[in-house]
């Protein structure tokens, strides 16, 4: 990963900003399509199926995947969203921007940062 990469990455964590008095937290520009993606997919389980935040955060995720389809199939109403190659190889599990990547995505599931659709 370039300074340009590591930098962007880590202002997605730490850009928060202050307009009117409030907290406003960084956009998810940052984020790959194929992480936008997971993230859509698995806010209409957040809104409308009970899901809670980390629980969706772990699928989004997939650290292990078997066990995450498994855990989703028992009570999900749609099929399970296999991970991606692309996906699985921005996430890097084993690398060492994990934890930063992690930390991004779940501020962008926490604080509802990707559009539902995209804006023209």
């Amino acid at each position: 990963m370039d300074n340009e990469s590591l930098t962007t990455l880590l202002d997605a964590v730490y850009g928060w900003k202050v307009k009117d008095g409030k907290a406003v937290p960084p956009n998810s520009d940052y984020l790959p399509e194929c992480i936008k993606e997971r993230i859509k997919y698995f806010k209409d389980d957040i809104r409308n199926g009970g899901l809670a935040i980390i629980g969706a955060i772990n699928l989004i995720l997939s650290e292990d995947e078997k066990e995450c389809k498994e855990l989703y199939e028992l009570g999900a109403v749609k099929p399970w969203l296999p991970v991606s190659e692309e996906a699985r190889q921005w996430l890097n599990i084993d690398g060492y921007y994990y934890n930063i990547k992690k930390l991004a995505i779940t501020i962008a599931v926490t604080y509802d940062t990707v559009p539902d659709e995209v804006e023209d």
